[in-house]
């Protein structure tokens, strides 16, 4: 498996720095973690998975522990002997360690394979347990200083000769190589990703809604007034060089460090097209984002210019969508240098754990709406570690990315769960139901089809779906939509969880003490 940037490595690497590491030993220890696991969290001992008869993989044996079919002892002996294997991301493997981090993730009611508690789990233990180790990580001038005490006194595995210190250094000098870069480039964040970030997190606050008379941002925007306004923001002098609408960007920003490539871009598919680059054209404009997408203000709940609620109303009055051609007659890419003084400004295009404000209100809200509880002090505003719970539970009951940020794809699938879009509503907490193969059962809400009974399936495709089954996905999603009667055809119980395999597949019938299906 080659060494690679992914979500896993930015939370050890963040994590280590922002502890106090030095760029050398937080990737020395990085390294260590990648010949131990393969930077996996979910990683049971190779040696206790591929024994003959072993019925357990990483995803099932981590979803066993979860949900208590694993015990804590077995989780400790996984074999219930003396013999002791290893598990996450450092392949602990002594009780004592392994009982520290079962006791801690239980504690949070998160899962034992959760990235950020395990990485907090192994910080704490190098400053508590393993202080010499910590010392050195914090002034290492090289990664072979830090990655050979990392394997001797921490990890310290049965084999610790030279040619495991070379190979253990080399992975982290890898990671090294990585994390220098993107170091370099946040040092170096451009004017117009900032412009453009800056669009994104408008995006996703429903406190801006589209609006032609209400435009700057007091606190709605129409399509120029947004991308105007970002652009000055970022310090980009659009506004205060005379940009005030569509009419006469034109003019403006070829003066301002913009030069127009539409002759090099493919309008139809956004070809050619790099994130930043403004699109312009019949009226409109639009930040390209990147990845097929673009960033824009578009219409009122409406379906008007002006006269709607103040506010996103719909979760995509502004928003970021795929790309698509507005007959667009300027794509105009930024050539400016990078950005100084005002114009360097940290901006984000999600949410997390610390934010407040109404845009955390209007997602809990949602959460709660849906069935995925913020805690006791419900929709308060701020994002705390229980929103950051029920954040989790909906994007693994969603398949989305599990790393408890509200980004746009956490947005999208929300909101069309807690609309009218899909009409679902939320699932009351009740005791255990009882299914009968045979009998029919409704959705309460949108769900997900998985090819097996549990998390660890695949989920199913739009095109995966049962011809009936496809004509209840209004949004092609593979998602069943609520409202939607089914017939069970098997039951199975996954811990404390029950799925029901329906025509199209199986789905959570009852997850979390939750029932989705009556």
């Amino acid at each position: 498996m080659a060494i690679e940037r992914n979500t896993n490595t930015d939370i050890l690497f963040n994590s280590l720095m922002a502890a106090g590491c030095t760029l050398y030993g937080a990737c020395a220890a990085m390294g260590n973690i990648y010949a131990e696991s393969g930077a996996n969290p979910r990683n049971l001992d190779n040696l206790c998975e591929n024994k003959p008869g072993y019925k357990y993989t990483d995803a099932t044996y981590t979803e066993a522990v979860d949900s208590g079919e694993i015990t804590r002892d077995l989780f400790l002996h996984p074999l219930g002997d003396s013999r002791q294997y290893g598990y996450g991301f450092c392949q602990w493997t002594s009780a004592g360690r392994k009982a520290g981090l079962y006791d801690l993730v239980k504690s949070r009611g998160v899962s034992i394979g959760d990235t950020k508690t395990q990485t907090e789990y192994m910080l704490s233990e190098l400053k508590t347990s393993y202080k010499s180790v910590w010392k050195v990580l914090q002034t290492a001038t090289s990664v072979q200083e830090a990655s050979d005490i990392f394997l001797v006194k921490f990890e310290a595995p049965a084999n610790t000769g030279s040619a495991v210190k070379k190979a253990r250094a080399s992975y982290g000098e890898q990671y090294l190589k990585i994390y220098q870069n993107q170091k370099k480039e946040e040092n170096k964040v451009s004017k117009i990703e900032n412009a453009v970030a800056r669009a994104e997190a408008i995006a996703l606050d429903d406190s801006h809604g589209y609006d032609q008379v209400d435009r700057w941002g007091n606190p709605n925007y129409d399509c120029s007034g947004l991308v105007i306004s970002c652009l000055e923001a970022a310090g980009i002098p659009a506004k205060s060089s005379g940009a005030t609408y569509t009419g006469n960007m034109p003019d403006v920003l070829p003066k301002i460090g913009f030069k127009d490539v539409v002759k090099s871009v493919n309008l139809a598919t956004g070809s050619g097209m790099i994130r930043g680059d403004v699109l312009l054209g019949n009226g409109h404009t639009a930040f390209y984002c990147g990845s097929g997408n673009l960033v824009h203000a578009s219409i009122n709940e409406k379906g008007t210019i002006t006269g709607g609620q103040s506010g996103d109303q719909t979760g995509r009055e502004i928003c970021i969508r795929s790309y698509y051609n507005k007959h667009w007659v300027h794509v105009y890419r930024y050539v400016g240098g990078a950005a100084t003084g005002s114009g360097t400004v940290n901006v984000r295009n999600y949410l997390q754990k610390g934010d407040s404000g109404d845009a955390v209100k209007e997602m809990q809200k949602m959460l709660n709406g849906c069935g995925f509880g913020c805690g006791s002090a419900g929709a308060d505003g701020v994002f705390g570690g229980d929103t950051e719970k029920a954040l989790l539970a909906f994007q693994e009951f969603y398949n989305l990315e599990q790393d408890g940020k509200y980004g746009q794809a956490s947005k999208t699938k929300l909101v069309s769960v807690y609309n009218g879009k899909v009409s679902a509503a939320a699932p009351e907490k009740k005791n255990t139901p009882s299914y009968i193969v045979g009998h029919e059962y409704t959705l309460q809400v949108e769900l997900k089809v998985r090819t097996g009974p549990g998390t660890n399936y695949s989920a199913k495709k739009h095109s995966q779906l049962t011809p009936d089954g496809q004509k209840h996905d209004k949004d092609k999603d593979g998602c069943i939509d609520a409202g939607t009667t089914v017939t069970c055809q098997e039951i199975q119980r996954v811990g404390n969880n029950i799925w029901m395999k329906a025509p199209s597949g199986w789905m959570a019938a009852y997850y979390g003490g939750q029932a989705f299906i009556e």
